[in-house]
């Protein structure tokens, strides 16, 4: 089940969240900030006093993804993707060729002329909605001429690039580079018999901001 913007808001809101809320009322007095594993129990108080087991570790597992969503002053934080283009492949003797890859996101846009390797980061602000689609463009070889099959669109939707990529090819293909990244396939409808994929590489787990239980094992090992 899906969280909406303001279910997250509820309960990891720095300011007004749930779980900030009955921590400061219950925990705060007891507990001791570590630069290197967030909060904890005071020291002179462990030993002494027992607390729900795990539960700093839930709580600076919250912290880390109530970060990630929201700035100091309480505002949300937009959430960024890194992206890269790849090669559209050779182009074939007749027919429809591939000669553009496009990603559009909000107001942001990623193009793929098929030209040197484009990097970008696209920022998306993830507590409105906005539309996200990918499209690709065809060329004939012999006329030249254009066209555009039909993207594929996520219309308005909260967390719509998200959503962008469940429509691609699951699971993703891994990469293997210095940054960690998986290749999005799109399969494309055509009007011909052209069989036309559009990819992508996003750098990272683009679903990482929410995934709690990542971030439990994460404060674990700190």
């Amino acid at each position: 089940e899906e969280a909406t913007p303001e279910e997250l808001t509820a309960l990891f809101h720095p300011k007004d969240g749930r779980i900030y809320d009955v921590f400061r009322r219950y925990f705060e007095p007891v507990s001791q900030v570590d630069d290197s594993r967030g909060f904890a129990l005071r020291r002179s108080l462990q030993g002494r006093l027992t607390v729900p087991d795990g539960m700093y570790r839930v709580l600076n597992a919250a912290g880390m993804v109530s970060a990630r969503l929201w700035d100091e002053k309480g505002k949300p934080r937009p959430l960024s993707y890194p992206l890269s283009t790849v090669p559209l492949g050779s182009s074939p003797s007749s027919g429809d060729a591939l000669s553009l890859v496009f990603l559009k996101v909000g107001s942001e846009s990623l193009f793929n002329f098929n030209q040197k390797p484009t990097e970008m980061v696209i920022a998306v602000a993830w507590s409105t909605p906005s539309t996200a689609l990918v499209g690709v463009q065809l060329t004939d070889v012999a006329s030249k001429q254009t066209s555009f099959p039909p993207p594929l669109v996520v219309e308005g939707a909260h967390f719509s690039l998200l959503r962008l990529l469940r429509k691609a090819q699951q699971p993703p293909a891994n990469l293997k580079q210095a940054t960690p990244a998986q290749l999005y396939t799109w399969d494309m409808s055509t009007l011909g018999s052209t069989r036309v994929q559009a990819q992508l590489v996003v750098e990272g787990n683009p679903w990482e901001t929410f995934m709690l239980r990542q971030a439990v094992a994460a404060a674990r090992s700190q």
